[in-house]
């Protein structure tokens, strides 16, 4: 698509009338499709193959034929069609695995576990008496510190792997 847009574009300083005329009509259709290639996959086909079928109008047949590029279209239509093809097989690949889920249900033991040891605190430090609450939250905060302790030295790991 780049490439049609760049051979298009290398017409535009032709002082022939009729390669001019080619080269503004097919400039004109080739604005639309500016970006295409920032897109997503599906809106990039859904563009490339609207951009082919309004080729085939005659009027832009005949510039494509004063600017000798009927071999690039056909070049980019059969492009097209090989990766579509490839890009269904890949769907349907696809399609019998099921994503990992592994960031949900981290977020959500994270999140249990932040309710539990809000829970444990707060019984115990409203009710002292009971022993088990505070021994728990005693080792909890144990873990807790133990762990911040950790965390730290991974990030410094991968600071200095990086650096390297």
């Amino acid at each position: 698509m780049g490439t049609l847009q760049s051979l298009v574009r290398a017409f535009a300083r032709v002082k022939d009338a009729a390669t001019k005329e080619a080269y503004e009509t097919l400039s004109q259709l080739l604005k639309n499709y500016t970006g295409l290639a920032a897109t997503s996959l599906e809106k990039e086909t859904e563009g490339i193959n609207h951009l082919l079928q309004e080729l085939k109008n005659p009027a832009y047949q005949t510039a494509l034929a004063k600017l000798h590029l009927e071999a690039h279209v056909d070049s980019l239509a059969a492009a097209q069609k090989v990766f579509e093809k490839i890009y269904k097989e890949r769907l349907t690949e696809l399609k019998g695995k099921t994503p990992s889920q592994n960031k949900n249900v981290r977020l959500k033991l994270q999140e249990i576990y932040d309710f539990l040891v809000d829970f444990t605190a707060i019984g115990a430090y409203a009710y002292p008496e009971r022993t088990h609450m505070v021994d728990l939250r005693d080792h909890l905060n144990t873990i807790r510190s133990r762990y911040k302790k950790r965390k730290p030295a991974k990030k410094v790991k991968e600071e200095v792997v990086e650096a390297n």
